[in-house]
């Protein structure tokens, strides 16, 4: 969380709607929102939406990750964008969807390998 609100802070002087002294002082005091709920939503949709790769929709970490020479990756939370990478880097490799803990066939079929067996 303290890197968010370095990056938050600097945010809002960058954007001219903080000093530098309260950059200072949100960087010291975490619970401070220093934009205010509409700029501190465009803040949140700028830093974690879609970002600019090879075609506009994943990071160059996600393209990173993507390139990795893995079977099959899991993620705690679903992220379209690995989706877009894994289109775009690995069109071979086939989606096996998105289940969620929830689905217990899938878990299964992960839990016991079948699910990466060809």
């Amino acid at each position: 969380m303290g890197k968010f609100i370095e990056l938050l802070a600097e945010h809002a002087v960058a954007e001219g709607k903080a000093e530098d002294k309260d950059a200072k002082r949100w960087k010291a005091d975490t619970t401070s929102n220093p934009l205010g709920e509409p700029l501190y939503r465009n803040f949140l949709r700028a830093t974690f939406g879609p970002r600019k790769g090879a075609d506009g929709r994943y990071t160059a970490t996600q393209a990173a990750l993507l390139r990795l020479p893995f079977r099959a990756y899991v993620t705690t939370n679903y992220d379209p964008a690995l989706d877009f990478a894994r289109a775009e880097l690995r069109p071979e490799s086939l989606s096996t969807g998105t289940p969620t803990w929830e689905d217990d066939d899938e878990v299964y079929r992960w839990r016991t390998g079948d699910r990466l067996r060809l």
